[in-house]
């Protein structure tokens, strides 16, 4: 897993994005 977006402040979220193996985007969310 790679990830094309470092870990962003978004309102109350922290959002990152990586890509799979298979060129799947997935978003990853956490409260900050």
């Amino acid at each position: 897993v790679m990830f094309t977006q470092e870990p962003t402040p978004a309102g109350p979220v922290i959002v990152a994005v990586c890509a799979d193996t298979c060129g799947n985007l997935i978003q990853l969310y956490q409260r900050a």
